[in-house]
């Protein structure tokens, strides 16, 4: 069986209009490429996701049941897991939010631009609906030791979680009336620390040295395991605006007092594990692969 291309993974929580509204969009992408579909339906067991099953009927992709919700990069990782078992590792794997639109060239343009050293993660231009910004670099650079501590403490009350949200929905918004002066030449791409999780690509080779999808919260760490990943391995995190994606920004499907609970799980493993404030010289701290 030939290699797969480009492997698409992602998930459905009791959304089946937009999963299948995002699966058309992936698989009627005009490129030179073999594509596979799998979607995780996340929902409860009496939610059969109808729509989402005819396309992937007509298209050849195919959908996991669970049984239980893993969360989103949880579902991603069962999907790779599941896939290589029986297959040969894709050349690209993509996961994606269903709130995503890929433009129509984006997967010939990541045959054109990437097909000779590609980068082992990259992060195509992301842009917010909402704000009007391009959410991509979610972190250009490595991240201050204090400012996630104190992302921590902010988060650990009720108010102050709520002040946080609020003050975070405003830098976006003005972002997009003063956007930041980007560190090259408006579409050149560049190396970053850390991908936004709504939308990401991953060579072979982040696989291939141990690289995982496996998050170690149920939600909120992507992000930063994966630039943590790659740093630990020395394997490059690309940036590229010419592959371009609109971020539509779908409601969450949990609870506000669920999101904030698992953004303070995801805040505290993050400073304790990735930037603790004290450590001993040479200790790297535990592996999460």
């Amino acid at each position: 069986m030939p290699m797969t291309d480009v492997l698409a993974i992602c998930v459905c929580y009791h959304n089946d209009d937009e999963v299948a509204t995002f699966v058309r969009g992936v698989v009627s992408q005009q490129a030179a490429l073999r594509k596979q579909v799998l979607v995780v339906n996340n929902s409860d067991r009496q939610y059969s996701c109808p729509q989402t099953k005819a396309v992937l009927q007509d298209s050849g992709g195919l959908i996991l049941e669970p049984g239980r919700n893993l969360g989103y990069y949880g579902a991603a990782h069962c999907a790779y897991c599941w896939y290589t078992t029986v297959n040969a590792r894709p050349e690209w794997v993509l996961v994606s939010n269903t709130d995503v639109e890929l433009a129509g060239d984006f997967f010939e343009k990541l045959r054109l631009l990437h097909s000779e050293e590609p980068p082992a993660v990259l992060a195509p231009a992301l842009v917010s609906e909402v704000y009007g910004v391009d959410q991509n670099p979610f972190m250009a650079s490595h991240p201050g030791r204090l400012w996630l501590h104190l992302k921590r403490w902010m988060l650990a009350s009720t108010p102050s979680y709520e002040f946080f949200v609020s003050a975070s929905k405003m830098r976006w918004r003005l972002r997009g009336q003063w956007p930041r002066q980007a560190k090259e030449a408006p579409g050149t791409p560049y190396q970053i620390f850390a991908p936004h999780g709504a939308l990401a690509l991953f060579h072979r080779r982040y696989f291939e040295v141990g690289g995982s999808l496996e998050p170690p919260t149920f939600m909120y760490t992507e992000e930063m395991m994966v630039a943590e990943t790659a740093r630990r391995h020395r394997l490059s995190i690309l940036y590229d605006p010419r592959l371009r994606a609109r971020h539509h920004h779908r409601k969450p499907g949990a609870a506000n007092g669920a999101l904030a609970e698992y953004q303070r799980e995801a805040a505290a493993y993050i400073t304790h594990v990735y930037f603790p404030l004290l450590r001993w010289p040479g200790r790297r701290g535990p592996s999460v692969l």
